[in-house]
C-alpha cells in the first residue's frame, strides 16, 4: 500500500510540476525575427589612384523618385539627377584633382518595390539615363561608356509604357540602386 501511495504522489507530483511549466511558457516566452540585409563588395583589388565623387547638389544616396498613375499605368514622372565626377587620390597630386578622362558603365541595377528584398532589375524596368561629355545615352549594363571627362549626371526614368502590371503598386516604396563601375581614369 505504501508504493501504492509513494507512485500516486509522485505522479500527482509530476503532473503538477508539468501543468505550472506549462503555463509559465505560455505566458512568459516571446518570439522574434531578425534580418540582415547586404551586399557583398567587389574583389579589393588594391589602392586606386582614382576615386568616385560627388559632384550634384543630391548625395549619391539621397536620390528621389515621382511618379505618375494614369489609368493604372504607373511611369516614373521624375528623378532626382545625381552627379559624379572621378578625382585624383595618387601621392604627389593635389586631392580632389579630375582625371583627364574615365571610362564608365552601369555594372547592376537592382530595385525593390513594397518592402521587398531588392532584386536584379532583369525585365528592364527601369532605365538609368546618363549625360557626360560623351553625350546623352541610356546605360547598359556591362556597356561602358570610353573617354568622359568632367562631371557625369545620371537619372532614372520607367521603360516606355511604364511599369509591368504587378511591378509596382498604388502606395508602394521603390528604391532603385545602380552600381557603376569607372575604369581607366587617367
Amino acid at each position: 500500500m505504501k508504493n501504492v501511495f509513494k507512485i500516486a504522489t509522485i505522479s500527482a507530483l509530476v503532473m503538477l510540476s508539468a501543468n505550472s511549466m506549462a503555463a509559465t511558457v505560455g505566458v512568459d516566452a516571446a518570439s522574434g525575427n531578425f534580418q540582415w540585409v547586404g551586399t557583398v563588395a567587389p574583389v579589393n583589388v588594391g589602392a586606386t589612384d582614382f576615386e568616385i565623387v560627388q559632384a550634384g547638389t543630391v548625395d549619391h544616396d539621397k536620390g528621389t523618385l515621382t511618379f505618375a498613375n494614369e489609368s493604372g499605368v504607373i511611369s516614373i514622372s521624375g528623378s532626382s539627377e545625381l552627379a559624379f565626377d572621378v578625382v585624383q587620390t595618387v601621392a604627389g597630386a593635389a586631392p580632389g584633382t579630375p582625371m583627364v578622362s574615365y571610362d564608365y558603365e552601369l555594372s547592376t541595377l537592382k530595385f525593390s518595390t513594397g518592402g521587398s528584398l531588392l532584386a536584379s532589375d532583369d525585365a528592364n524596368e527601369f532605365v538609368v539615363n546618363a549625360v557626360s561629355s560623351i553625350g546623352n545615352a541610356p546605360l547598359v549594363i556591362g556597356t561602358p561608356v570610353v573617354g568622359a571627362t568632367g562631371a557625369t549626371k545620371l537619372s532614372l526614368e520607367s521603360k516606355a509604357g511604364g511599369f509591368t502590371p504587378g511591378v509596382v503598386a498604388e502606395g508602394d516604396e521603390v528604391i532603385v540602386q545602380a552600381s557603376i563601375l569607372v575604369s581607366n581614369a587617367v
